[in-house]
């Protein structure tokens, strides 16, 4: 008799539950949603690539970090070469060129030197417009490549509008084809952009058209906040997801390298001085506030007053970089990476790489 009246109880309570259920349903009218779980993507980690940019006006600091760094380099890409005054290519006067070859070359590391634009848009505009000055440039390419033995080159052309996307675009192509020929790769250094893109010299850089011949497409994610803007972090991680979620979109995943900086920026008065990290740290004895990891930009930030002026100083350490890297690798399934530059880093971001390569 007592399993019977349990057996009630059970059966009366449940149909009390579903009454009471049924009544708030009814009376607030709210349809019963499902919602499905959506789990996000998780990328298996491929081991990665790195490549080391060297800027010539800071070769004796590059030089002395190059034994730290090279064993973990994939590619060498020291700024060698640039866009003449003609629109031909001209070789950068480099003291320490031939050590620098020579160290890579034993290492037994693809060479592909970066030509830069001289900040000089009436040679680029020449160089993209001009039919004649194009064939010039790219016949340059090859005799040099063969001489040198190089791997390929990198092209790095950031005076640019965005007027100039069509021509820059068509102009990457012919190179690329030219170059492929040859048995050559062809790297492309672009502005880190959005789909909506504002800055108008990122527009110049169509990532679809340049992604599908380019052998390697540079981000450069960083320089956000720079010497013509204010106070902040060089890769702010909002404005580093929107980058790389377009990038991928439009350039094919292994072709996708993350450029991510090395050195810093002060902030004060109408000031802006850029440091490396060596020059930040020499500096930390004098000023009293401790340095602040900042989450939204992963940045060391000192915020500080000297005489009565206040001064903002966002720099990059070996932590820093490492969260971007495990950012794009984790969530976007990037492995190609590159520092911009050498000899200004961290001296423990290679013990961190080493970590993860």
């Amino acid at each position: 008799m007592k399993y019977i009246l349990f057996f009630l109880s059970v059966v009366s309570g449940f149909l009390v539950a579903i009454f009471i259920t049924r009544y708030l349903f009814v009376r607030s009218n709210i349809p019963v949603k499902i919602t499905p779980t959506v789990s996000p993507t998780i990328y298996v980690r491929k081991p990665l690539s790195l490549t080391g940019w060297i800027a010539y006006w800071d070769e004796k600091n590059a030089l002395a970090s190059l034994s730290l760094a090279l064993p973990l380099f994939d590619i060498f890409s020291q700024m060698l070469y640039t866009v003449g005054v003609d629109g031909s290519l001209r070789k950068i006067p480099i003291s320490s060129r031939g050590e620098m070859l020579r160290l890579a070359r034993v290492a037994q590391i693809p060479i592909i030197p970066t030509i830069g634009d001289d900040s000089n848009p009436q040679r680029i505009a020449k160089l993209l417009t001009d039919e004649e000055t194009q064939e010039k440039f790219t016949s340059s390419l090859l005799d040099e490549a063969l001489k040198e033995n190089y791997q390929g080159w990198s092209l790095d052309i950031e005076v640019v509008a965005g007027k100039d996307e069509e021509s820059f675009s068509n102009f990457v192509t012919s190179l690329a084809e030219a170059l492929h020929a040859q048995n050559l790769e062809l790297h492309v250094i672009v502005y880190g952009r959005e789909e909506n893109e504002s800055y108008d010299p990122a527009r110049a850089h169509n990532y679809a058209k340049i992604g599908k011949v380019a052998d390697r497409v540079f981000l450069m994610t960083y320089n956000y906040h720079n010497e013509l803007t204010g106070p902040g972090g060089q890769t702010p991680l909002d404005w580093y997801r929107r980058v790389l979620a377009y990038a991928i979109q439009t350039i094919p995943r292994d072709k996708i390298a993350v450029g991510l900086s090395t050195h810093g920026y002060e902030w004060y008065g109408d000031n802006i001085v850029g440091l490396t990290y060596p020059e930040v740290i020499n500096r930390l004895p004098e000023i009293e506030t401790e340095p602040e990891y900042d989450l939204d930009n992963s940045a060391m930030v000192l915020r500080f007053d000297t005489n009565g002026e206040s001064h903002e100083l966002w720099y990059e350490d070996a932590q820093t970089i490492t969260k971007k890297i495990k950012i794009a690798s984790n969530e976007f399934g990037i492995s190609n990476f590159a520092l911009w530059r050498l000899g200004a880093e961290d001296p423990q971001i290679w013990e961190e790489l080493r970590k993860i390569k």
